[in-house]
């Protein structure tokens, strides 16, 4: 007795099915990896946070631009300027670290909207483009075969 295994899905949608699968993870990928350019981790205010010269930048107030002196510390001027112009700045790493992610994941589902429109339409317009030019293609074979 022979045992069938089940074959891979086979026919001409197939291949289409691939193709709309890949570019979706690609569009989504693409709009992924632009949330986190968008909003990188700088690794001047980390080193800021964690250096024991700018513990007096971590206890001002954050958002508190006119109020604070700028340290003529080097290591401590990116932390500054940090603290004093975003307001709820975190004050330690994870928080830092926890803040930029909440704002990558923020983005991306502010633009996985207009990406996946965007996809729709062109994907859309290459699926009514191939079969136009099947369609003309079919025609002309079938004028040959006259």
């Amino acid at each position: 007795m022979k045992v069938q295994t089940a074959s891979p899905m086979r026919g001409p949608h197939t291949r289409w099915l691939y193709v709309l699968c890949v570019s979706l993870l690609f569009v989504t990928a693409v709009t992924w990896l632009n949330a986190i350019f968008d909003h990188p981790i700088d690794d001047a205010v980390v080193t800021g946070m964690m250096s024991p010269e700018c513990v007096k930048v971590s206890r001002m107030p954050a958002g508190s631009v006119l109020s604070a002196a700028q340290p003529d510390d080097e290591i401590c001027r990116s932390f500054f300027l940090y603290r004093a112009t975003t307001q709820n700045a975190a004050g330690d790493v994870a928080s830092y670290q926890n803040m930029i992610m909440r704002e990558r994941v923020g983005e991306f589902w502010r633009m996985i909207g207009y990406a996946l429109v965007l996809w729709l339409l062109v994907t859309a317009a290459c699926l009514g483009f191939a079969r136009l030019l099947k369609r003309i293609v079919a025609s002309r074979m079938h004028r040959s075969e006259r």
